[in-house]
């Protein structure tokens, strides 16, 4: 059985979340900030550089810890795990609503009376 990788197995690309942390990195590093780099990185979540580059999403026993460090919300870095803060207020019904059903709602002062 032959071991070796198909040279045509190309790594995942990243995803949006992973593209925010090497962003962010970018601009501390142009900025002089820690962490700027994946090595930096690296160390203060305790795990290798090599680790990192291997991601193409951030694993979710990370997402807590990189979104603490680079302060990037969860939701943002994984919306697949962490859902947006406001996402359970609008399928409960209460906080967002949609355009349409704000259109079907009565005008002020109708409360189901005719408009004088």
């Amino acid at each position: 059985m032959d071991c070796a990788m198909d040279v045509t197995d190309k790594p995942a690309k990243p995803d949006r979340g992973m593209l925010a942390v090497l962003t962010e990195l970018a601009a501390r590093k142009a900025r002089g900030d820690t962490p700027g780099t994946r090595t930096e990185l690296a160390e203060l979540l305790d795990v290798s550089k090599q680790a990192i580059s291997g991601w193409s999403k951030i694993p979710p026993r990370h997402v807590s810890r990189v979104a603490h460090v680079l302060s990037i919300p969860a939701h943002v870095l994984r919306p697949d795990v962490f859902p947006a803060p406001y996402a359970a207020e609008a399928i409960k019904g209460r906080g967002l609503r949609s355009k349409a059903i704000v259109r079907r709602l009565p005008a002020r002062g109708r409360r189901g009376t005719a408009a004088r």
